[in-house]
């Protein structure tokens, strides 16, 4: 799996988990006569918002002002193995203590759209 597939894995999770949350909140009376539209709408805002940026050790996932997380993509990471999904501990850096999934291995059923 390359970097753009990996990056379009986590993006897709975090948008239709977006588009569940925006569902929920919502008044769906509202929307009763047109969800399918509505939702499809909250889907494509999400993944518009969301920006990759291809380091050497890992690929950032930004959205909007915040980081939501990071895929690791170098091979001679000693603790961690390409495609580990890591949590966000600063705008540049990750947290190193545990991985939150692995997109090619071990991918959550759903990636919270606040972050991994």
């Amino acid at each position: 799996m390359n970097n753009q597939e990996m990056i379009d894995v986590v993006v897709n999770k975090m948008s239709e988990n977006y588009a569940d949350f925006c569902k929920r909140s919502n008044d769906r009376e509202q929307y009763t006569h047109n969800i399918g539209k509505v939702w499809q709408d909250w889907y494509d805002k999400y993944q518009e918002s969301c920006v990759a940026s291809i380091g050497r050790s890992y690929i950032k996932i930004a959205n909007e002002n915040s980081v939501v997380g990071f895929i690791v993509i170098n091979e001679n990471d000693k603790k961690f193995e390409v495609g580990d999904l890591l949590k966000a501990a600063t705008w540049a850096s990750p947290a190193r203590n545990f991985k939150r999934g692995n997109v090619m291995t071990a991918l959550p059923e759903t990636i919270q759209w606040t972050g991994v």
